[in-house]
């Protein structure tokens, strides 16, 4: 997201960032812009009032964890009854003069379904994959891991996922004083705990 805002930023007249995680409505998020924008409207007008400044103006403005107002527990992509309201904010957003950004694990699938991966299309899908070796080494460095050796073998096991990786560091340092070569070699049953942090993203 601070790689686009930092290439793009030039073209936006200004730029907000919300978080999704407390599955605001429509109308509590529209005021919330709204409100960055040094704006009030009463809550029935919000949303159009968004829409209308996103129409005339050159926003920039970034949405994260758009899975928590998606259904949890069923195919992936469906709004909630409560959050239906997104899927025409959404389709009416593209096209206006501004982006919206979403970020997430899963992605709505009015939207996905539009989405390419490149090209001039309104819609656009970019997957973000495990951080390639040479930053992996770089967050391990960080982490002040032992056993440089083995830093090649603990990466590809957790595929360069960063949150799987920092978790790992944190238990190589506090008990295996450091040393990714003990760990390797007694991981299976840490794993465990890995796979509950992240279970939240699978499901």
């Amino acid at each position: 997201v601070e790689t686009a805002v930092s290439e793009r930023g030039n073209r936006f007249e200004g730029v907000v960032r919300r978080s999704l995680h407390d599955r605001p409505s429509l109308t509590d998020l529209s005021l919330s812009i709204l409100s960055s924008l040094g704006m009030t409207v009463p809550g029935a007008q919000a949303t159009d009032q968004l829409l209308s400044i996103l129409s005339n103006c050159a926003l920039l403005v970034v949405l994260e964890g758009v899975e928590a107002i998606l259904n949890a527990g069923s195919l992936a992509g469906d709004y909630p009854a409560t959050h239906q309201a997104y899927i025409s904010f959404f389709q009416s957003v593209i096209s206006t003069r501004s982006c919206v950004i979403l970020t997430g694990i899963e992605g709505p699938n009015d939207l996905v379904f539009q989405g390419g991966y490149g090209g001039n299309q309104s819609v656009r899908s970019l997957t973000l994959s495990g951080l390639d070796t040479a930053a992996a080494t770089h967050l391990l460095e960080a982490e002040r891991l032992e056993a440089p050796e083995q830093w090649a073998e603990l990466i590809a096991r957790y595929q360069g996922h960063p949150l799987a990786l920092k978790s790992a560091a944190r238990v190589i340092r506090e008990i295996f004083n450091g040393r990714v070569d003990a760990f390797l070699s007694l991981s299976s049953d840490i794993f465990y705990g890995i796979f509950r942090l992240l279970s939240p993203s699978f499901e």
